[in-house]
């Protein structure tokens, strides 16, 4: 289970280093926030994670403009461990940051979101860190919880948690444990609708501008490294093509990456002046695409 957990941890870190654009969303819609999408962003981390997903990473804090921060962690589970251990560290970096003023020592800690990645119905909403202070009373710290799963694909299309895409493969892990032998090509249909819908909202957030052609691109490996963790030892989902769809997505968006870039390409060469011809045969378009592409930069 541990394992499992990192593999979740680590593609969120990954996620969280999208865009700057991209993530501003994110905290937008999970703190209901409204920061302008150029504002600054600033990491408090020790640690990082690269595309192969190889590296730990210690926990986040996001600065935003300097002044606000915030805090977000994913757990497959409802225990409260985050909560301590989240609030564990926001202290330690409160101390690194602290105000001293007269007799007074200030420590600023962000807001802060567990998301859960599953829940039950006794997950909790919330979770409250307690303080007794003898004779000065009672004090609570609150970290408020999201459920991914109580989101639907259009819910996250539609919202900055579009990001969070790759992580909703987890939304038949349950079913699938609970009920593949029973009725296992059912199950490999679904899981083939989840899939095309995920990687279509990702691609349609792309051509929206919410997200960069590099964070789609990062998305959708994550989202096929998250599948093969996840389901790739199930063979009837394999007979059943499930395990060739994502490959085959993921290679049509491969090879559709390669035209935009190379559409991208023979615009540049066109704004610097060279000909239809040239242009032509630098990126092995036709001269009618070519000619249709000086069209729209004319227009």
């Amino acid at each position: 289970m541990e394992k499992i957990s990192q593999i979740y941890d680590k593609i969120f870190k990954r996620i969280i280093t999208l865009s700057s654009p991209a993530i501003i969303r994110f905290i937008n819609t999970v703190f209901e926030k409204d920061f302008e999408l150029d504002s600054e962003i600033t990491y408090n981390w020790t640690e990082s994670v690269d595309d192969e997903l190889d590296k730990t990473i210690a926990d986040t804090i996001i600065t935003i403009n300097d002044i606000f921060k915030f805090h977000t962690e994913v757990q497959i589970t409802d225990d409260n461990s985050m909560a301590l251990r989240m609030f564990e560290y926001e202290f330690r970096e409160a101390l690194k940051y602290k105000e001293i003023e007269d007799n007074k020592v200030v420590l600023s800690l962000p807001e802060a979101r567990i998301i859960y990645l599953e829940h039950t119905e006794n997950t909790p909403e919330y979770v409250d860190i307690v303080f007794y202070f003898q004779g000065q009373g009672v004090f609570e710290y609150r970290i408020k919880a999201e459920m991914l799963l109580r989101y639907s694909v259009d819910d996250l299309n539609n919202s900055g948690m579009i990001i969070l895409m790759p992580l909703y493969l987890l939304k038949l892990r349950k079913k699938i444990v609970k009920s593949y032998k029973k009725k296992p090509v059912e199950l490999a249909a679904e899981l083939k609708m989840l899939i095309e819908s995920c990687i279509i909202s990702i691609e349609a957030n792309k051509e929206k501008g919410n997200i960069t052609l590099a964070d789609t691109d990062i998305l959708i490996n994550l989202l096929s490294r998250l599948y093969n963790q996840l389901y790739a030892d199930y063979e009837v989902f394999k007979e059943e093509g499930v395990d060739s769809m994502i490959t085959g997505g993921i290679v049509t968006y491969g090879e559709q990456r390669v035209i935009e870039r190379t559409i991208e390409l023979a615009k540049k060469m066109l704004k610097r002046g060279l000909s239809i011809i040239d242009v032509a045969e630098d990126t092995g378009l036709d001269e009618s695409t070519i000619r249709q592409l000086q069209s729209e930069l004319t227009s």
